[in-house]
């Protein structure tokens, strides 16, 4: 019993996941322009795609936005915010965030604090989600990353895609 609800989990994750768009695929190669641009820097030698990344070095916990990307006609679906992120001496848990404004009623937000990096480690692939009920129609997004401690932490190959919302 519990193999067929698994596969039929499986079924329906990849069915959405064909579906997939993807809005905005950001490689951070030094043309983008960063939000954050006082604590956040372009690093051409540290890459995970051979493009260069950005680099966040932090003496104490800071969030900070990398990018924003304006949205249009996005509701009724599943927004996620996927980055590659390397980690070197960070005590504490870091992670990705994103923040999305909804006229008229302000912004709200979703963090990955089920899968962070933390300490010193090589390019690890996160993502986190936001879900959009219909009518929930948001007009842009800021992707962060959240330094819980001191440390260093590279980003790179940001993708926001949205897919639709399974039936319920």
């Amino acid at each position: 019993m519990y193999r067929i609800l698994a596969a039929v989990t499986l079924l329906l994750f990849l069915s959405n996941s064909a579906l997939a768009e993807v809005l905005q695929h950001i490689p951070l190669d030094g043309s983008e322009k960063l939000e954050t641009d006082t604590v956040l820097y372009f690093d051409k030698d540290v890459t995970a795609d051979g493009n260069g990344s950005v680099k966040l070095v932090a003496t104490e916990g800071i969030s900070a936005t990398v990018v924003k990307v304006p949205l249009k006609d996005i509701d009724n679906s599943v927004l996620k915010y996927s980055a590659k992120l390397k980690s070197k001496e960070l005590a504490e848990p870091a992670y990705l965030e994103m923040w999305l404004h909804f006229p008229g009623k302000g912004e709200f937000f979703s963090k990955g604090l089920r899968n962070p990096v933390s300490g010193t480690g090589g390019w690890e692939e996160r993502e986190i989600l936001f879900v959009l009920q219909s009518g929930q129609k948001p007009d842009y997004v800021k992707l962060n990353v959240v330094m819980s401690s001191p440390g260093t932490i590279w980003i790179d190959d940001i993708k926001l895609s949205s897919e639709p919302r399974s039936a319920e």
